[in-house]
């Protein structure tokens, strides 16, 4: 599964690249995504941007394992991809969904920092 996550993140870097900007998931910060969600969601008025959150949510998650730890795990009886950090899972791209569809108060870097303060021992 890691292999394909590595794909989905090279994919998501050539995007960011297409609006100019750089991504290294382990030097990259959420301040970034959020710029290239909102960069690719005002250039798209008309398409769907499914792809886009999947991937910058994944992008997310891996900045998330690589500094943290932890693994993607697709655990019954969903199946649906999570990022497992220590006892707790979480869905990235539902994040990354939220902040284009139904923003909150909370935004990505914020969500980003309290799960990095979460498990930061």
């Amino acid at each position: 599964m890691q292999e394909q996550i590595n794909t989905i993140c090279t994919q998501f870097e050539s995007t960011a690249r297409l609006i100019g900007m750089q991504l290294n998931p382990k030097t990259s910060t959420a301040a970034d995504i959020e710029e290239i969600l909102s960069r690719v969601a005002a250039a798209q008025t008309d398409k769907p941007l499914d792809g886009v959150i999947f991937m910058s949510g994944i992008y997310l998650g891996e900045m998330l394992r690589l500094r943290l730890g932890g693994e993607w795990i697709m655990p019954p009886p969903t199946e649906q991809l999570a990022l497992q950090l220590k006892s707790q899972r979480y869905s990235p791209f539902e994040i990354t969904a939220r902040f284009l569809y139904k923003p909150t108060p909370e935004t990505l870097v914020q969500w980003f920092e309290t799960v990095i303060a979460q498990h930061a021992s």
